[in-house]
């Protein structure tokens, strides 16, 4: 049985911004602190992807930093809108903190909210996130 994908963006889930930052390859970013674990049980569970427009390095650095094979997790990248990548007939979950308005308009048109998870950018991913994505699982089957 193919697992399904979760994309998660790397600003916002993962990377949050501190101005207590110091490690120089995360650029003033500071890994949410349960970034690690969720990441972890999503590797479990999902065909993770990082969605970002940051340099492949920089996820490779934050997986490193969580101790997740740096080819565990395929970096997707896109040039305006993160539903470049999106397919909309595969089976997915989005964990993502700010969509603009030609995201929004793409999950509409496909019917796709409720593969979305909303993030906090100040929080980052969190116990709840997982919760709510193990009961999505569960749904589906």
């Amino acid at each position: 049985m193919n697992r399904p994908k979760l994309y998660v963006e790397l600003n916002g889930p993962v990377l949050l911004p501190s101005e207590d930052a110091h490690d120089p390859l995360l650029h003033h970013m500071v890994i949410a602190p349960y970034a690690k674990p969720f990441l972890h049980w999503a590797t479990q569970h999902f065909d993770v992807q990082w969605l970002t427009d940051r340099s492949p390095r920089d996820a490779f650095n934050v997986a490193k930093r969580l101790d997740i094979p740096t080819d565990k997790i395929p970096v997707r990248g896109f040039d305006v809108t993160k539903t470049e990548v999106l397919r909309p007939q595969e089976n997915f979950f989005w964990v993502d903190c700010e969509l603009i308005p030609d995201e929004v308009a793409w999950l509409a048109k496909h019917g796709h909210f409720d593969r979305f998870v909303s993030v906090d950018p100040l929080k980052g991913v969190t116990p709840e996130h997982k919760e709510a994505l193990e009961a999505a699982l569960k749904k589906r089957k």
